[in-house]
């Protein structure tokens, strides 16, 4: 028995296409967005403290810490910057606004803060249980 298919019209054809496009757009947007969160999560909260056969001094220790932070924040600040960034060009394309703002968006803003507060909290916590170790 032969069943026939039918055959997608034009304009089927063509909202299938658009919906790709946009699907693809937003995994292209999101897939950095993705890099960021891990690259905050990753981040030494603390600098390595190699062996040393004798203790360090405290003022040692804060001018390490100091330093150490001093160069990591600018790099969390971009990490943030570029999830921001990326956050309003889905705004642009599913709304053409790019306010960062948008109310039928906030589920979504609501998610990424999430992600960079548990990526924060576990940086926190590897940085405290390094302290411990």
């Amino acid at each position: 028995m032969y069943v026939a298919v039918e055959t997608p019209t034009h304009p089927q054809t063509q909202a299938l296409g658009n919906m790709h496009a946009l699907l693809t757009s937003l995994h292209n947007h999101t897939t950095p967005m993705h890099t960021a969160i891990t690259h905050i999560a990753a981040t030494p909260l603390l600098p390595p403290s190699p062996p040393s056969p004798s203790p360090t001094t405290l003022p040692t220790l804060i001018a390490k810490i100091t330093q150490h932070l001093t160069a990591i924040v600018p790099q969390l600040q971009q990490a943030w910057q570029g999830i921001a960034t990326q956050l309003k060009a889905i705004e642009m394309l599913l709304l053409g606004t790019e306010s960062g703002r948008a109310e039928s968006l906030a589920v979504l803003y609501r998610h990424w803060e999430k992600q960079v507060y548990e990526a924060l909290v576990h940086m926190v916590v590897q940085g405290r249980v390094a302290v411990c170790v």
